[in-house]
């Protein structure tokens, strides 16, 4: 059954992912030319609501507007949809379930929103925070808590995660965003305590192993920005599938045996 289950779901991503392609190439500021690729003005005809299927049946190209489909809207749909086929398939219908896809989707949203435009949008961020710290107790990661306590490890995750990218934003002067400091807010809503601290943890050790690969393979420049965002939001997402396991794991690190 869940499997089934995970199956219908995943059909049902590619129009989640269509819903996010679109908010992606809107909710930015607005960007009139785009290059000779589709807009998504015809966001709702039938034949255009799932570019990574016309991605590949049409040869990468819009059967309406004959403009080129980027690979993002591809990508974006294809993400989404395993995202939501496997959260369905591992934890069947369920409320934990559908709190897990609605975080996949900010996760999507946000990674590819900061990796084109090098920006954590206030509009997502901000509303997406109270809302996360509400739905937490209700997710995997607050199962062995009672309510009481599961607020209150929601709320430290969200001071913790804050003041962590707090004191890193005022020590670098600027090395990462504003934007990167509301996000951990954000993170940590989601995460609760302690798993924040591996969830930043593992976001660093991310982004740290991506600028040293774009800078050997020379796609970035010292001086270029390379958006934070996405190996934060990567870093959560592990600690939201592992659970408790991966803060376990991060403190054994550290133990070296004992």
């Amino acid at each position: 059954m869940e499997a089934v289950a995970g199956v219908v779901v995943a059909l049902l991503g590619v129009f989640l992912g269509r819903a996010l392609n679109f908010s992606i190439d809107r909710l930015p500021p607005a960007r009139e030319d785009y290059g000779g690729r589709c807009s998504g003005r015809h966001l709702f005809r039938p034949a255009e609501l799932a570019p990574v299927l016309m991605y590949i049946w049409w040869h990468r190209s819009c059967n309406l507007c004959r403009q080129k489909i980027p690979l993002r809207a591809a990508a974006v749909e294809g993400i989404t949809a395993l995202a939501c086929g496997g959260l369905v398939f591992w934890y069947g219908l369920s409320l934990a379930s559908l709190i897990l896809i609605f975080y996949a989707a900010l996760f999507i949203h946000l990674a590819f929103v900061d990796l084109e435009h090098s920006l954590l949008l206030n509009v997502v961020v901000l509303p997406a925070t109270p809302v996360a710290l509400a739905l937490f107790p209700f997710t995997p990661l607050a199962q062995d808590w009672g309510i009481v306590e599961a607020y209150l490890r929601g709320l430290a995750g969200l001071g913790l995660g804050f003041g962590m990218m707090l004191v890193i934003y005022l020590v670098t002067r600027g090395g990462t965003g504003a934007g990167d400091v509301k996000l951990a807010a954000l993170l940590g809503a989601m995460l609760g305590f302690p798993q924040i601290v591996a969830g930043l943890a593992l976001g660093y050790i991310l982004g740290g192993i991506a600028a040293v690969v774009l800078l050997a393979l020379r796609i970035k420049s010292r001086k270029d920005p390379i958006p934070f965002g996405p190996a934060l939001v990567i870093g959560t997402a592990l600690v939201v599938l592992g659970g408790a396991g991966v803060y376990s794991w991060y403190l054994n690190l550290f133990r070296f045996g004992n």
